[in-house]
């Protein structure tokens, strides 16, 4: 193992580490029933690393922000690290054991090694609910880009290696190994397991495809694979599901909201109850299916609430009705099972931004069952939700403030007051709330039971330039001078200036990102990106975007893979006027033939200004 860190509580994580590394490899090398297939392993922990991890035979490397953490790490913090060394470590068998004849199957990598990394990690987090932490690890991130209009098939079209860089995304890193387990589920686990073992030994040390694989698990199924693969990888977009109840009968319905007429195969349960009764039915979408009706076991009269997906098993938008809302939040907030109430938050969620549900309406609810929550990973979940609710919705935001700092300052939980703390940090906006923030970072506040990092104070320090120009200077001084790391030292000193008051230093920071030599440190430059594109500088930012959707073309030449959906997001994720919508339709009116792959990396990250401007 080989790292840059001077931090002395943070090298003593080294043996957990290195733990993890072997965790990893003994797991692969007994499920698969081959030997890890190389000489060595060595692992490279690098700062400013673009990516948080890469694996090559004999040495991997991984990012220091990724590997190293904060004190007190959360429980999400930890199976982050944990996840992305399974990652990387199942890559020595799928990925440079056996690798993809052509670059268009690049994700049959990607798929192995993402579903194999939360069952790598399942050992060593035994209390958790590892079913409910696939769920909401995978399901949300693939809705993020397969609910756009520039979403594409898991198996994209390449016609170009130049490209290739652009196949990557949430579609081959979340929705494939939603995918993966369909299939496992439909094969059953010891048909894939002897398929998956045949498979690694026919093309040991060679190339092979996703139908090559398929031909193999074929063998040990009496199943239509090929038909449920050509829908599933190589169709792009996800069905609509509407469930409604008609006298007695339950219909539940698919639709291609993209007109093609598909039929998506998959196995869900929906469930039906009301004050006296609660029925699980099971749907089974076969080829050429599209709706399907169920008897109920009681009278329609008692009829109360349909709760679609309750196995959290299913794939798609689940359309529920308004008048179903006021129910589900019910059953959110008194069900006892975490798998149900983990696919409500993500199905509320996505009726949220399909504006099936009134924002202020579902913020109300969420803050009311937030504090009730006792799961981490639900906890973790439903935050994120509000904080992305406030953020493309903005209520009076002293009623979230209130909110956060009463979980702050009482929660028993140490992981959910911070938390609740970065929360409070990102979308704090009233005077008192930016005052609060402005007491601790100068440690004159003590928070009770919430340890606040380096990285913690470093963030704070940009919310608070941002939110006080006329201390943008001395806070970012007082800051640098904190930091005693000297990588950590470079990189504020890189990023501070795009949190100065002055319009000069701002536009002279977005100028210097349009040369390739200081886009060399990919996450620098997007955090320095993202500073200036601030919702609190919205108006101002609207200048940079087509400039920088202009560069994107060299970005893709000149950077990593993940570059150009990271400059993206930096660009546009704060922007969420009608203006800045318009900014990007403009620049694609400009470029009527802009290259499809990498126009929809726009498309993608542009998708909240075309919900929230509805």
């Amino acid at each position: 193992m080989f790292h840059r860190e001077t931090d002395s509580k943070k090298i003593t994580q080294c043996p957990d580490i290195a733990n993890e590394v072997f965790d990893a490899l003994e797991w692969m090398e007994h499920y698969t029933n081959t030997p890890y297939p190389f000489a060595k392993y060595d692992f490279i922990i690098l700062p400013g690393f673009q990516f948080g991890g890469m694996e090559h035979t004999g040495a991997t490397l991984y990012n220091d922000n990724s590997i190293f953490l904060n004190e007190n790490p959360t429980l999400d913090e930890r199976l982050r690290r944990s996840t992305l060394i399974a990652h990387e470590t199942a890559h020595m068998w799928f990925g440079d054991d056996v690798t993809m004849a052509w670059f268009n199957d690049v994700w049959t990598k990607e798929v192995f090694a993402n579903y194999f990394a939360l069952r790598i990690v399942e050992p060593q987090y035994k209390k958790i609910n590892h079913r409910l932490n696939f769920l909401l690890n995978y399901y949300p991130s693939a809705y993020a880009e397969d609910r756009t209009v520039g979403t594409t098939p898991v198996k994209q079209r390449l016609d170009n290696l130049n490209n290739a860089g652009l196949v990557y995304g949430n579609i081959i890193y979340d929705k494939s190994p939603i995918v993966m387990n369909m299939l496992v589920r439909m094969i059953g686990e010891e048909n894939f397991r002897s398929g998956l073992q045949e498979y690694l030994k026919k093309y040991a040390y060679s190339n092979a495809t996703w139908d090559d694989l398929i031909a193999i698990l074929s063998k040990h199924t009496h199943k239509d694979l090929k038909t449920w693969s050509h829908v599933w990888i190589n169709k792009k977009g996800m069905p609509e599901v509407i469930c409604k109840m008609t006298n007695d009968t339950l219909i539940v319905s698919q639709k291609d909201n993209w007109n093609r007429g598909l039929s998506w195969p998959q196995t869900f349960f929906i469930q039906i109850k009301n004050a006296n009764h609660s029925e699980e039915i099971p749907v089974l979408f076969e080829k050429n299916i599209n709706s399907i009706q169920k008897k109920l076991s009681f009278h329609p009269n008692e009829f109360s609430c349909i709760i679609p997906n309750s196995d959290g098993q299913g794939y798609g938008f689940f359309h529920i009705g308004e008048n179903e809302t006021d129910s589900l939040f019910a059953t959110l907030k008194s069900s006892t099972d975490e798998i149900l109430r983990g696919s409500l938050l993500i199905t509320l969620y996505e009726n949220l931004l399909n504006h099936t549900l009134q924002a202020n309406k579902y913020l109300k609810y969420m803050l009311s069952y937030l504090p009730e929550e006792k799961n981490p990973l639900l906890f973790s979940s439903a935050l994120n939700y509000i904080s992305s609710c406030q953020r493309l919705f903005p209520t009076d935001s002293k009623i979230l403030e209130k909110a956060l700092w009463k979980i702050i300052t009482t929660s028993p939980n140490e992981s959910f007051r911070l938390q609740a703390f970065r929360v409070y940090r990102s979308i704090a906006d009233s005077p008192e709330a930016i005052n609060k923030l402005q007491t601790i970072w100068y440690r004159q506040l003590s928070m009770p039971k919430c340890n606040l990092s380096e990285n913690d104070y470093i963030s704070l320090s940009y919310i608070l330039a941002l939110h006080q120009p006329e201390k943008a200077k001395e806070i970012t001084d007082t800051q640098q001078a904190r930091i005693s790391n000297p990588d950590r030292k470079r990189e504020y000193a890189f990023i501070a200036p795009s949190v100065s008051a002055d319009k000069n230093v701002c536009d002279s920071v977005f100028i210097s990102l349009m040369e390739t030599e200081n886009r060399r440190i990919e996450p620098w430059a997007s955090a320095a990106l993202a500073n200036l594109n601030s919702r609190l500088r919205q108006k101002e930012a609207l200048d940079y975007i087509r400039p920088a959707l202009e560069k994107l073309q060299e970005i893709q030449r000149t950077g990593d893979i993940f570059f150009p959906t990271n400059w993206v997001r930096a660009l546009l994720g704060e922007h969420f006027s009608i203006e800045a919508q318009h900014e990007v339709e403009a620049f694609f009116a400009a470029h009527p033939d802009y290259p499809e792959m990498l126009g929809n990396k726009i498309r993608q990250q542009a998708d909240h200004l075309y919900r929230i401007n509805k």
